[in-house]
């Protein structure tokens, strides 16, 4: 378990230091920099979506973006549960396509990324508004 959230630890910070770079990139082309953190999460989220679709088949797929697959399987096994026939043998294909694995994949890291970017965009604004 310790060894599981030392690996976790490690890939929140790869991605932190993507996400601020991101946004110090933003910041610095002059491109809305308003909502600044809003797109880097959002740029994020697509890039590491489009790359698990890419890698999916592959063990390594998780890699770019860790939550959205974890997110991508809920919505998925959920999919499966509420809308499709659980006890098919092809499952798979008793649920609608964009729920199917990987699509589901780069849907659930746009998603996540996109709430979170917006509540962390939010919340900056809030903190810099009561600063002055």
């Amino acid at each position: 378990m310790v060894r599981f959230l030392i690996t976790l630890s490690v890939f929140v910070a790869v991605y932190a230091v993507i996400i601020i770079a991101l946004t110090w990139l933003i910041q610095h082309v002059r491109v809305a920099s308003r909502y600044a953190v809003f797109l880097s999460l959002l740029i994020f989220g697509v890039v590491t979506g489009i790359l698990v679709v890419w890698l999916w088949p592959l063990d390594s797929s998780v890699l770019p973006n860790i939550f959205g697959v974890w997110l991508g399987d809920w919505i998925y096994h959920r999919a499966i549960a509420w809308m499709g026939d659980p006890n098919s043998a092809q499952a798979h294909n008793t649920i609608p396509w964009f729920f199917q694995n990987p699509q589901v994949y780069a849907i659930a890291s746009v998603g996540l990324c996109a709430i979170a970017g917006w509540v962390l965009q939010w919340t900056s604004q809030r903190v810099t508004r009561a600063k002055r």
